[in-house]
């Protein structure tokens, strides 16, 4: 497969046993996407971001002894804990949004709460610092091929959402479709939607 020369194709691995049911744990895990940084390489807060969701992801389904493939796991967080982000301020990177959104578009559109400029490095001294954030997140998690037409080549299937790096708890997740025409960013359309949550 040939990605679009905007993305940076991530490692997408898969947790292997533990979603097959296999009793022995062989835990993997998703790098984020970084193809629209200045600078294009992975920072603190990636991997903490990465071994966050890993162990959010795996403590659950040995707590639920339910077996989630992530989509379905983040998906169902997302529902759980998203009427919890009301009156909460969330931060999201301007290299995670599209061209004609700025923090303003979607501050505006989220009513329920505030929504703040973060950079990577500002996420990263929060890390560090042990300080509780709830910043936004872009990752692949799978790769699909459609069956018809110009639909058909592969894409990567991103998803999506807000998580406190602190804690783990996941509020959000938007999982891609074949109209995002793959690009993984944030747009106002949804923030909107997390008023009614």
């Amino acid at each position: 497969m040939q990605a679009p020369t905007f993305l940076t194709l991530p490692f997408p691995l898969n947790y292997s046993r533990i979603e097959k049911g296999i009793r022995k744990v062989d835990s993997s895990f998703f790098m984020p996407y970084t193809g629209q940084r200045e600078v294009n390489r992975m920072r603190t807060s990636d991997l903490v971001l990465c071994l966050t969701l890993m162990r959010t992801h795996i403590l659950d389904m040995e707590k639920t002894q339910k077996r989630l493939n992530f989509k379905k796991f983040m998906m169902a967080k997302a529902k759980e804990n998203c009427s919890s982000l009301k009156g909460k301020t969330i931060g999201v990177n301007p290299e995670q949004m599209g061209k004609k959104t700025t923090i303003k578009k979607l501050d505006s559109a989220f009513t329920a709460g505030k929504v703040v400029k973060m950079t990577d490095d500002e996420i990263s001294e929060r890390i560090m610092s042990g300080k509780s954030a709830i910043v936004g997140f872009c990752i692949p998690y799978g790769i699909v091929a459609g069956s018809a037409g110009p639909l058909s080549a592969s894409r990567i299937e991103f998803a999506r959402g807000f998580i406190d790096f602190k804690t783990g708890t996941i509020y959000t997740c938007t999982c891609t479709t074949i109209s995002d025409l793959n690009d993984p960013i944030f747009r106002a359309g949804e923030f909107k939607a997390f008023n009614k949550c």
